[in-house]
């Protein structure tokens, strides 16, 4: 990927966990990734 497009996926990733909390961010892309 660009570091552009590198750098606005990091921002959203970023205001998501704010939002969330990192420990519930982990846990929803771990179930993501999973696959659960």
């Amino acid at each position: 990927m660009t570091l552009w497009i590198r750098g606005k996926i990091a921002k959203l990733n970023a205001l998501v966990v704010n939002a969330l909390g990192s420990e519930h961010w982990g846990q929803i892309t771990g179930e993501t990734f999973v696959g659960h």
